[in-house]
């Protein structure tokens, strides 16, 4: 058509695709996010990939990548310039990349081509997704995160079948502008919504069964989030014994309102020094008396205890979850360990710390942080939980691994106060959500500064603390130990690899067709 080959228009198109993209999740316009707007930010970037020549679109590629993420990750700038430039960099390339890829499989010249241009879509936001500099923020799918009835599907293909079905809408719009035929255009919609439809119909039913289905093994367990709203850089002693006795007194607050508490949980790092090493050494009597007062104060306490720390085994420092069993291992401290898996980028680990010496990357105060190597299942009052740290918790595939583990209850540890963005964090809590979802498990959060929270196990937010207030948040929180896995759980990321492998197809087959036509000339 004609208004493809205009000048005026690619940009126009391209402008509306990243406001759409960035109107989609939580921002500054709309603090959650406007759900509608997702299923449209591919319509404008199929329609511009269908005329323009490669050239122009490594070029549109470039700037939808990287001023859509420079406006989603606008709180990188308050943090780190350089990481927000990397960032932006990076998404540049890799959708200049995609929208290249999109015009060449469409230059094939079949009939069904257009099928192919949505998985490569999904495989592109997949295959960034995955290794140790995997990052979920962006996925389209999770802009629906306050819809009941979407997120309910993440129970059957992840937030990965929810983010399909989008992309191919935008897709199928596309070609309804591009078809001649109006007859044909409203078909095709008509039987692709009916598809969505029945798809989200029998992913509710199906979630609804999974929770429903043994009663039973219900248990109930009463819990403290305590949210201590402090600085995140804390580095001397005086710091850490302030921070210390605020997380103390609220949770002595907390226990006095509800004396029935079973599990107290401080968030990720809550106590710097290292809990266990600085109990048994006394080389820093400081740091030795630390311990011992936080030690002595919880064994006190009928309640068990989760909290962050930066613990130190001898020989490794890791981002841990220490838990701390009433009438077990409280005093001497020897807690259960949960280390976090996947590490922060450039702030937590970095697989050449040479490299780290650099002016550039010391502004970050990297930590050199030790990945732990497994995941972890502790039990509180005859509840399974696993304790995803921070940024874990936006991978389906940690938690997913916890759930089959014999996780019946998340419990994770954050700390997102460094962005000092209110966006942030829920961005962060709209990926959360899909995890309780995905599993069909509820998740509490204890985080520093703000999304606090309760998360059934639909995925929806049943209680959340107010932002950058030092507060607490107790909850009955209902679990069933025994529950059955759910399709994702078995299954894992099905839908986005056979999306892969389908688009490494495609682009296959589209050279093969170039390669024709050119022995043809």
């Amino acid at each position: 058509m004609g208004f493809t080959r205009s000048r005026r228009i690619a940009p126009a198109l391209l402008i509306l695709a990243i406001l759409l993209f960035s109107a989609s999740h939580p921002g500054i316009i709309f603090r959650d996010g406007f759900f509608l707007c997702g299923w449209f930010v591919y319509l404008p970037v199929f329609l511009l990939v269908q005329k323009q020549s490669f050239r122009s679109l490594f070029a549109f590629g470039f700037i939808f990548g990287a001023v859509s993420y420079s406006l989603f990750c606008f709180w990188l700038f308050r943090y780190h310039l350089p990481s927000m430039l990397i960032v932006s960099i990076a998404y540049g390339l890799l959708y200049a990349a995609v929208f290249t890829l999109l015009r060449f499989v469409s230059c094939s010249g079949a009939g069904f081509c257009w099928l192919f241009q949505p998985l490569l879509i999904v495989s592109a936001e997949y295959i960034r997704t995955v290794g140790a500099f995997g990052f979920h923020y962006g996925v389209i799918g999770y802009s629906q995160w306050k819809i009941p009835f979407l997120i309910r599907t993440a129970s059957v293909g992840g937030v990965w079948a929810l983010t399909a079905v989008m992309v191919f809408f935008s897709a199928l719009c596309a070609r309804c502008f591009l078809w001649k035929s109006l007859l044909h255009s409203v078909r095709a919609l008509s039987v692709f919504l009916l598809a969505v439809a029945l798809y989200c119909a029998c992913s509710w039913f199906y979630s609804a069964r999974c929770v429903a289905a043994v009663p039973d093994g219900a248990r109930t367990i009463t819990v403290c989030l305590i949210q201590n709203n402090a600085s995140p850089w804390v580095n001397d002693i005086g710091e850490s014994w302030k921070e210390l006795r605020d997380l103390q007194a609220l949770t002595d607050e907390a226990l006095r309102a509800r004396p029935d508490v079973e599990l107290v949980v401080w968030p990720e790092t809550a106590v710097v020094p290292s809990v266990v090493y600085h109990y048994r050494h006394d080389s820093d009597s400081e740091r030795h008396a630390l311990s011992e007062n936080l030690v002595e104060y919880m064994a006190c306490k009928k309640c068990d205890f989760v909290i962050g720390n930066n613990h130190f085994d001898g020989t490794y420092n890791y981002n841990s979850a220490l838990f701390f069993q009433d009438g077990r291992n409280k005093l001497p401290p020897h807690p259960d360990v949960y280390s976090k898996q996947h590490l922060v980028p450039l702030t937590e680990y970095f697989p050449f710390e040479r490299v780290m010496q650099f002016p550039l990357f010391r502004s970050l105060e990297p930590h050199f942080w030790k990945p732990g190597t497994e995941s972890r299942v502790f039990t509180s009052h005859g509840v399974p939980f696993s304790v995803p740290i921070c940024f874990e918790d936006t991978f389906p595939g940690i938690v997913r691994s916890m759930r089959l583990s014999g996780s019946s209850l998340i419990v994770t540890l954050t700390n997102d106060s460094w962005s000092q963005s209110r966006v942030c964090q829920r961005q962060h809590l709209a990926m959360a959500a899909f995890r309780s979802a995905e599993n069909a498990v509820p998740s509490v959060r204890s985080s520093c500064s703000g999304e606090t929270c309760v998360i059934d196990r639909f995925g929806a937010v049943q209680a959340l603390a107010p932002a950058f207030q030092a507060t607490f948040l107790t909850a009955d929180v209902e679990t069933a130990v025994s529950a059955p896995l759910t399709v994702y759980a078995r299954t894992r990321d099905v839908v986005p690899v056979l999306a892969v492998v389908l688009t490494v197809a495609a682009v296959c087959f589209s050279a093969a067709t170039g390669i024709k036509k050119q022995n043809r000339v």
